[in-house]
């Protein structure tokens, strides 16, 4: 009965401790493949696990599982030995030592020993993966800085009610152009980029040139990623208010609920300017909510992945990576666009692209095999498309009163072409097509981010804004300091991570 008892313990103990062994296991793959896949912040990784994922293309999840479960069974072998050792021999051997503890003599049995250590060893090696994931992504810092209150707002924010904007006689239309993870680090160092040799945007580069963008540098530039915006919807949120959704409100299903309905943004005022509105994707628009966010804040019309079943542009069982390519997108643009510039009302036309997504991007018919890197083939395959697309912007009647945007979402969230690239130093794409305006001030070194985007664009189709600054946003055309240059970048996106009394009072109800 003694045997049989000690088996039961040693398989009871085993049990608990392969379940924490096993733990320590998918941990180390899981961080792993993170961190060699993705280069991303615990901001960008909290309000990924928070976000509805309706409408995502997730098909990388179950790709990533299969690819490191033989790493997961890899490691459990280790573990099968030790439980070998234990029931199998130390059981059999059942030996022991003795010890003193002052007058005392202690018998210790070799297995008791034996399951202390291993025990000991998994519960440090648990230890010893938080401490190194807290390392890297400083979680204790996010969830300090995002339980504390910040008065950012009510010392900055610019609530577009209390200002005149107002539209000049010859206020533009807009096509504004969200590219996925379009940032100048595919560009060539030569001009500004990080690739030591070949520039994967040359197109994009020489349209940058020829027009007006805003740069870090003295060459190709752009502005910083903060979170949370450094990721498509919270960009989205970021460029049209001024500010930030915060960090609180991720995870909301803002399909059903209204997306900050206090505050005004940028299809607000055109909406008010009698401007038509349209929003285009290649995807499920309902995704983190976007259809709502235009809709709600603008009354855009939404054409979008089901759109195009509808209107016979693709076939109902047609659907590659989020939806349609982006070959099928720009064709539908051009129909949409001249569409609206028909109409006698002036437009705003907002569209994004999906092709450069991570992870690794989406190979089209279009794309050539140019580059031993696919997502190097896939970026010089949308720089081509946008080459062509601006082209025949500029072939239309309408291009004469029509600003052109073109501007990033966030740095891409792979290491494709970006590796051993600080996530600080990697800038987001920005410009400025036929602006109404020519900037006032300097447009290289600066510091700005996409929350500046806001007034800008509207500074540049011609609408004059009372004081040049529109929520946390400073017009760049406009030469006046933005809120980076005055506040620091370390401090800003401390300070938007926090929690604020005036954003819940205004901005949610």
């Amino acid at each position: 009965m003694k045997n049989n008892k000690t088996g039961k313990a040693g398989i009871g103990f085993w049990t608990v401790t392969s379940l924490i062994f096993l733990l320590d296991v998918v941990l180390i793959v899981a961080i792993n493949y993170l961190q060699t896949e993705f280069i991303v912040s615990f901001n960008q990784i909290y309000a990924t696990l928070l976000l509805p994922m309706d409408g995502a293309d997730t098909g990388f999840i179950g790709e990533a599982v299969i690819n490191n479960i033989w790493k997961i069974i890899y490691f459990l072998f280790p573990a099968c030995f030790f439980i070998i050792i234990d029931l199998v021999v130390l059981r059999k051997i059942n030996g022991s030592f003795e010890i003193t503890l002052g007058k005392r003599i202690k018998q210790i049995s070799y297995r008791k020993l034996f399951h202390a250590g291993t025990l000991i060893s998994v519960i440090a090696l648990l230890l010893a993966i938080l401490l190194s994931f807290e390392h890297s992504y400083n979680v204790i810092h996010f969830f300090k800085t995002k339980n504390e209150r910040s008065t950012i707002y009510e010392e900055y924010y610019v609530d577009p009610n209390s200002v005149n904007i107002t539209a000049g006689e010859n206020a533009k239309n807009v096509i504004y152009i969200y590219v996925e993870s379009l940032e100048t680090t595919y560009a060539s160092e030569s001009v500004g980029g990080n690739q030591p040799v070949n520039n994967y945007i040359p197109n994009l580069t020489e349209i940058a040139r020829e027009n007006i963008s805003f740069s870090n540098t003295d060459k190709l530039g752009g502005f910083q990623a903060f979170n949370p915006t450094a990721y498509t919807f919270g960009a989205l949120i970021g460029s049209t208010f001024g500010f930030p959704l915060s960090e609180e409100y991720i995870g909301i299903d803002y399909s059903n609920s209204k997306i900050l309905p206090g505050a005004v943004n940028f299809g607000n005022v055109l909406e008010k300017n009698g401007y038509n509105q349209e929003f285009l994707c290649g995807s499920d628009a309902s995704f983190a909510g976007r259809d709502n966010l235009f809709k709600s804040h603008g009354n855009y019309k939404i054409f979008d992945y089901f759109t195009a079943i509808e209107k016979g542009y693709i076939d109902k069982d047609y659907k590659v990576w989020w939806g349609f390519e982006d070959a099928k997108l720009f064709e539908i643009a051009k129909d949409e666009i001249t569409a609206l510039a028909a109409e006698e009302k002036p437009f705003n036309f907002t569209m994004l692209t999906a092709d450069t997504h991570h992870i690794d991007g989406y190979v089209c018919q279009l794309c050539e095999n140019t580059y031993p890197n696919q997502v190097a083939n896939v970026i010089a395959c949308t720089d081509r498309q946008m080459n062509e697309f601006i082209n025949w912007i500029k072939e239309q009647d309408f291009f004469e009163d029509t600003l052109v945007v073109i501007v990033g979402d966030h740095p891409r969230m792979d290491n494709s072409l970006v590796d051993d690239i600080a996530y600080e130093d990697r800038m987001v794409y920005n410009c400025f097509i036929n602006s109404d305006k020519s900037p006032a001030g300097a447009t290289v070194n600066r510091k700005f981010s996409i929350i500046d985007m806001f007034p800008t664009v509207l500074s540049a189709m011609g609408f004059e804004i009372e004081g040049d600054r529109l929520g946390l946003g400073t017009d760049m055309f406009s030469g006046n300091p933005t809120i980076l240059e005055t506040m620091g970048s370390q401090k800003f996106s401390d300070e938007i991570s926090k929690q604020s009394d005036y954003y819940e009072k205004y901005f949610n109800n």
